[in-house]
């Protein structure tokens, strides 16, 4: 005969049961009883979602990262042929040449965006193509960038009525002048705004007085109640009070649960201590009243709405920032396919490997490769071009 699985009390579901009992469960125990099952589903998805994320972290470290290195290493080799070919005039590319151009700028901007730190070869490059340096196409680029921040935020200010003048704001500018200048524009921002003709305030109605009375006072039974519970069980778990050592050892692991959650504000694992103790040592649950249960369930929905939190912040964890980069949107990592990028990682390695094998014969040979390699790339672009329009939209919905 099999035998039973036993769960571990912490996992032990804290619901009221009318098992035994004729009388049917009030509204504030099903409400309670509602809550406490949905922060149990949250907590699990927030385990799960950590170990998601972890699982794919592993994958990206240990698969994934050496991949897109290797296709880096492979990628630059392929800019620095293409642009040998490039520069030999004694091949007869003619219109192919400027379409070459574009290729190689299309494959060196993807791979400045991931190497980051190019080297003395990949500087050469791309100053004999462009006329300057990364350094300075990159400050040209901050300049573009900085110019439409700064018109953007004139166009606040204006629509809310504020004569801000925002000439003194510039790129140049060193970290401690930028630091200065907007202290200044604060305070400027915050004197503007009291200069507004203010609106007398308007009196309370007794709705109004009512409902932040009601407020107040569940705050301060929440806060009561929480304490409450912590005491009562403070004095029944305290380890000193038993005599047997097994019976010690079970008091001394329930009092740590009991002080984590106490620090931790976790009604959840204070309400199950609390009626595990009443189902084990008086099988009593009315000890729960319905007016007691309506503090809880107030805290509970609290604890739900904390949980639902935290499980999105996952997603937007500096710890997995890098995961970001394989999503339109970080809420996605929750779906992300790590091992089809890894096949597409390798797919593109072998492609770039293929291009430079074509692109080692005579020149008749390198001619026909680069008309094929610059097809190839005008393709991808529209991709590109595609994907980067659904990520803006999405980014503007979100």
């Amino acid at each position: 005969m099999p035998t039973k699985k036993t769960v571990p009390t912490s996992q032990r579901s804290i619901v009221i049961s009318n098992i035994g009992q004729k009388k049917t469960l009030s509204k504030a125990q099903q409400t309670f009883n509602r809550l406490v099952k949905s922060i149990e589903r949250k907590q699990k998805e927030l385990l799960l979602t950590k170990t998601n994320l972890d699982n794919q972290m592993k994958f990206y470290a240990e698969t994934l990262h050496p991949l897109e290195t290797a296709t880096l290493q492979t990628q630059k080799q392929l800019i620095e042929t293409l642009f040998d070919i490039f520069s030999d005039k004694k091949i007869a590319l003619k219109q192919e040449r400027k379409k070459l151009r574009e290729t190689i700028q299309f494959h060196l901007d993807d791979y400045l965006e991931k190497e980051g730190v190019p080297d003395e070869k990949i500087e050469t490059i791309f100053k004999q193509l462009f006329g300057l340096s990364i350094d300075e196409d990159t400050k040209e680029q901050e300049k573009v960038h900085f110019k439409n921040i700064k018109a953007s935020m004139q166009s606040v200010f204006e629509a809310n009525g504020m004569d801000i003048d925002l000439e003194g704001f510039n790129v140049d500018m060193t970290p401690e002048e930028m630091f200065a200048y907007m202290k200044k524009l604060e305070e400027d921002i915050f004197q503007k705004g009291e200069e507004k003709p203010k609106r007398a305030a308007k009196k309370k109605s007794k709705t109004q007085l009512k409902k932040e009375e009601n407020q107040r006072l569940a705050e301060e039974a929440k806060s009561k109640s929480i304490g409450t519970v912590y005491k009562q069980l403070a004095k029944i778990f305290h380890p000193d009070l038993e005599k047997d050592d097994s019976a010690r050892k079970e008091k001394e692991e329930l009092m740590k649960q009991l002080t984590s959650a106490y620090a931790n504000n976790d009604l959840h694992t204070l309400l199950r201590l609390e009626l595990q103790w009443i189902q084990k040592e008086d099988n009593n649950t009315d000890a729960l009243t319905d007016e007691k249960l309506a503090v809880y369930n107030t805290i509970l929905k609290e604890q739900v709405n904390d949980l639902e939190m935290e499980i999105h912040a996952q997603y937007g964890h500096p710890q997995y920032q890098v995961l970001h980069q394989y999503a339109i949107n970080p809420l996605f990592l929750s779906t992300l396919d790590l091992k089809h990028e890894a096949k597409r990682t390798t797919d593109q390695n072998k492609r770039m490997q293929n291009m430079l094998r074509a692109l080692g014969g005579d020149d008749e040979q390198k001619i026909q490769s680069v008309k094929k390699i610059n097809n190839d790339v005008r393709k991808i672009q529209s991709e590109v071009d595609l994907i980067q329009n659904i990520q803006s939209m999405m980014d503007s919905c979100f």
